[in-house]
């Protein structure tokens, strides 16, 4: 997703509003894949001043993984704020800041980044989800599996 700046950049200080609807391709973190099930949504304002372009606005994602315990699909919705600044130049002293160039700025890694720092620590399809048989696989969130349960040793 790309954010024509061209205006802001003409009329310092001037705040704009913002509004983007588009699809985003799925993304990997933590060993996992993630997709956008629908187009996001970005909608709040931005503005520039000097080489600096501050956008502040609300991110409304739909995102779909797979259930960390059963495996099944599993949907969340994500309303984040997003608050992010961009600078035209890199900065030895603080590489961390997003840079951009020309008069627009790629604002996709800044979403990802954003969605991955809103995901749950464990993604569930739900609180008590109750996993996969450790021996057959059968999903017990479905019902038993019909395996025997094992011996303890005594």
């Amino acid at each position: 997703m790309v954010l024509d700046i061209q205006r802001a950049l003409k009329n310092p200080g001037e705040k704009f509003g913002l509004f983007i609807n588009g699809r985003m391709e799925s993304f990997e973190f933590a060993g996992d894949t993630y997709e956008f099930i629908v187009p996001l949504e970005l909608k709040g304002g931005y503005s520039c001043i000097a080489d600096t372009c501050i956008i502040k606005a609300m991110l409304r994602a739909e995102v779909g993984t797979l259930c960390a315990r059963c495996l099944s699909k599993v949907e969340m919705q994500m309303d984040i704020l997003f608050s992010e600044e961009f600078v035209r130049e890199a900065d030895s002293e603080n590489p961390e800041r997003r840079v951009y160039a020309g008069e627009s700025i790629d604002l996709d890694s800044a979403i990802i980044e954003n969605v991955i720092l809103s995901l749950p620590i464990r993604v569930l399809c739900k609180q008590d989800c109750k996993g996969l048989c450790a021996k057959c696989g059968s999903n017990l969130n479905e019902g038993k599996c019909g395996c025997r349960k094992p011996h303890m040793a005594v």
